[in-house]
């Protein structure tokens, strides 16, 4: 960890899992690709990675650990898998940029200061139809102003019922997931991957992974 000079990296699909800390303090790296082979993610594996702005979880990780994503300043946009049941303790403390969130229908519960310092977060949706059990967002440290929790129609009073959630601006506006996410493939700068991993020149058909979002 601490490669000082490490700015982009491809990890090829016979990887399984990342340890703990691998990353850590790859303050400039800014692209990395994650196959779907990865099952498995340690704490704080990207923590202090400041020029990250994308990143898409693998379809087959299940729990997003502590500090797994703590003090990544630059990143905008993040993909979580619809299998993560949990997010640990301070997973996206000190994510400076990140504005929107949307967490997955499977999510069951989320640890302290998740959200801490999370100076531009505005909305987040959760997808889940029963509040994931919540220990301590950290939303009154270091936020412009509450964020927008969106929640699936009819799911409004449970979270305005449930612990820390019901410090949040909640409306019932969230759509439930039909499909794979859509977003622009035609962007100049875009970065894009096939579905296995492949660095492409251009969007292929089929699915591919656009900024960090399948399309």
């Amino acid at each position: 960890f601490s490669m000082t000079a490490l700015k982009t990296i491809d990890i090829p699909n016979s990887v399984v899992k990342i340890g703990a800390n691998a990353f850590d303090q790859c303050r400039v790296l800014e692209s990395i690709n994650i196959p779907e082979s990865v099952e498995e993610i340690g704490e704080y594996a990207f923590n202090g990675c400041w020029s990250l702005s994308s990143l898409t979880i693998p379809s087959n990780i299940t729990s997003i650990e502590d500090g797994t994503f703590r003090e990544c300043e630059k990143l905008e946009t993040i993909n979580i898998s619809e299998k993560v049941t949990h997010i640990g303790n301070h997973t996206f403390m000190n994510c400076k940029s990140l504005v929107r969130l949307t967490i997955p229908g499977n999510v069951e519960s989320t640890g302290e200061f998740v959200f801490r310092f999370c100076d531009r977060l505005t909305d987040i949706t959760c997808l889940a139809t029963n509040p994931p059990t919540a220990k301590d967002f950290g939303f009154q440290y270091g936020m412009m102003k509450t964020p927008t929790l969106h929640v699936l129609p009819g799911c409004k009073e449970a979270y305005e019922n449930a612990m820390y959630w019901q410090d949040l601006t909640i409306v019932d506006d969230a759509v439930a997931p039909t499909g794979i996410n859509a977003t622009s493939a035609t962007t100049k700068d875009a970065k894009i991957f096939s579905i296995s991993g492949q660095r492409l020149p251009a969007p292929q058909k089929g699915i591919n992974v656009v900024n960090g979002r399948k399309v």
